[in-house]
């Protein structure tokens, strides 16, 4: 894949900015210092890695079981620690649901945060629910593309976009950032009719920011009413 719309259209991989690289998706996956060691342990007839249990792995002569990652390995590998690095791992090959995690622990951290993106309302003015607004967004099928560059002001972060069309409603994207710099993140714009909103925060290496964006969208209001509830929508949850 050698442009950012393909690589980021193939499941598990991303793009690199910096050096115009479509490789596999990890945090540190565009650093030049990264030398893929798990390949190397891994591979093919790898009987360790096929228990997922202390008992069975250790009544294999060749293998030993590492408690950190809940893993089974070869004797002569290393079991790794905590990487301190942040990953996400997709737990929906839609998309739709997926855990922030230690990249050196992977789907083994016992801290690791799910995210399940579930459903949307739109709320009125005066904070009732149109509940005919309710768009299910658990069981919508998603577009992930991955890319590490410059955002935010030129804070280097890893960015994970989920992007999909919902029929007769409009269209949903949602970025995650996993940040790969410290730095500080302003923004600024309207959040409702008279009102504007402006905020600057620090981030440092691995913290976690989420944008949502609808685009196309058709909202609750008396020229286009959802169902029978009424109510003009100025708010989504």
């Amino acid at each position: 894949a050698d442009s950012e719309d393909i690589c980021g259209g193939v499941d598990g991989c991303l793009w690199c900015a910096s050096s115009t690289k479509c490789v596999k998706a990890t945090t540190t996956a565009c650093s030049e210092d990264d030398t893929n060691d798990e390949e190397d342990s891994g591979g093919k007839g790898n009987t360790c890695r096929l228990q997922d249990a202390e008992p069975e792995c250790s009544e294999i002569e060749d293998c030993k079981w590492c408690d950190a990652q809940s893993r089974c390995k070869k004797n002569e590998d290393v079991c790794e620690d905590p990487s301190g690095d942040v990953d996400l791992y997709l737990l929906d090959v839609r998309g739709g649901a997926f855990e922030i995690l230690d990249d050196g622990l992977g789907p083994s951290d016992p801290n690791s945060v799910s995210v399940v993106l579930s459903y949307l309302y739109e709320i009125t003015e005066s904070g009732e629910v149109i509940q005919s607004s309710l768009v299910d967004l658990e069981n919508q099928e998603y577009e992930v593309k991955q890319t590490i560059d410059t955002f935010f002001d030129g804070i280097e972060a890893r960015r994970i976009r989920f992007e999909s069309t919902i029929d007769g409603v409009g269209k949903i994207e949602m970025d995650v950032y996993i940040m790969l710099q410290s730095g500080t993140i302003s923004t600024s714009g309207e959040v409702a009719p008279s009102r504007r909103m402006e905020e600057a925060w620090p981030v440092n290496v691995g913290d976690v920011k989420f944008n949502v964006e609808l685009s196309n969208w058709t909202f609750c209001s008396d020229e286009s009413p959802c169902g029978n509830s009424g109510g003009a929508s100025s708010f989504v949850d």
